[in-house]
C-alpha cells in the first residue's frame, strides 16, 4: 500500500527534505511497504515468548584478567606514562564549529 502523498509531503517537511513529484512517488510506495511490513509484524503472538527468548543474552559480569599495561603500550605507536597518544581530532566537515577543550 502506498502512503497518501501528503502525508509523504508532511514527512518530508518535518525531515526538512525537498522532494520532486516523482521522488514523492517513490517514497510513497517505499514508505508503505516498510508500514505495510511494521503492520505484519503486529501480528504475531508475543505474550508468551519462547524459552530461547527468557535466556539471558550475556554473559555474567566476571572478574577476570587484562593486559598489563606494559604489554598495551608496548604496542601502541605513542604513549606517555601510562597513557596512549592519539592523534587530537578538533572537526570533521560537515560537523558545528564548537570545539571543547576540557584539558
Amino acid at each position: 500500500m502506498a502512503l497518501p502523498l501528503e502525508e509523504v509531503r508532511r514527512i518530508a517537511t518535518l525531515a526538512r527534505l525537498e522532494l520532486s513529484a516523482a521522488e514523492s512517488l517513490l517514497f510513497a510506495e517505499q514508505l508503505g511497504r516498510v508500514v505495510d511490513y511494521i503492520d505484519q509484524l503486529g501480528r504475531f503472538e508475543t505474550s508468551h515468548p519462547p524459552e530461547a527468548c527468557l535466556m539471558p543474552l550475556e554473559a555474567p559480569d566476571a572478574i577476570a584478567a587484562s593486559l598489563a599495561t606494559e604489554v598495551v603500550l608496548a604496542n601502541a605507536p605513542d604513549s606517555r606514562e601510562a597513557f596512549v597518544v592519539v592523534p587530537r581530532i578538533l572537526a570533521s566537515p560537515g560537523a558545528p564549529s564548537e570545539v571543547r577543550d576540557d584539558g
